[in-house]
């Protein structure tokens, strides 16, 4: 398993995803082992958030990581890493999101994805086209239309009407859907600014 720094916009992600997805996971999954040996508070915590939403590392409990494998066997896992020896930080940058089911110990099921969101500008002609809000929003053409999108921690950007559609439909997120930018809806007002 290669750790993953927690940044406040990976939680934030983190957490509209499980907000937005929870009521498709099955309840009261089986708590694995290793949470009865974690220390209290954390071992409660981690058994209601696998009887409430299907996994143990929810919100607060959200250790981002990457799994490259997993066997029974914890010895042989054990010298396996100590072999390898140990490898220095690297930095990557995720060119796509993907929701997909998982298997036994949490393991994501190749080829089992539910959704894959591209996160690169490579097939996005709008993106490539337009650096700013006015432009964008002029643009009907390309690929169906263009739309300006604001995404916390991310700078605005300019994407296609199909992508844009693609975004969780949840704050952060905030797409200019034609309307006048000062008429764009923010999440917590009304159509009459309430």
């Amino acid at each position: 398993m290669l750790n993953v720094t927690l940044t406040s916009c990976l939680q934030r992600y983190s957490d509209a995803v499980v907000n937005g997805t929870h009521q498709l996971a099955l309840p009261n999954q089986t708590v694995p082992d290793w949470v009865y040996s974690l220390p209290e508070p954390t071992r409660s915590q981690k058994i209601h958030d696998v009887q409430v939403y299907g996994s143990p590392n929810v919100f607060d409990q959200f250790a981002p990581h990457v799994t490259i494998g997993w066997a029974s066997n914890v010895t042989m896992v054990a010298a396996a890493v100590t072999a390898m020896g140990p490898s220095p930080p690297s930095t990557f940058v995720a060119a796509t999101v993907a929701l997909g089911v998982t298997g036994d110990h949490g393991t994501v099921l190749r080829g089992k994805d539910l959704a894959v969101f591209n996160l690169t500008t490579g097939g996005d002609p709008c993106r490539v086209l337009h650096l700013n809000a006015a432009d964008c929003e002029a643009d009907t053409t390309t690929s169906g239309g263009c739309v300006w999108c604001d995404i916390v921690d991310v700078p605005a950007f300019c994407t296609t009407r199909t992508n844009a559609h693609d975004l969780p439909r949840f704050p952060p997120h905030q797409c200019n859907w034609g309307m006048p930018r000062d008429m764009v809806l923010r999440p917590t007002q009304t159509a009459r600014g309430e």
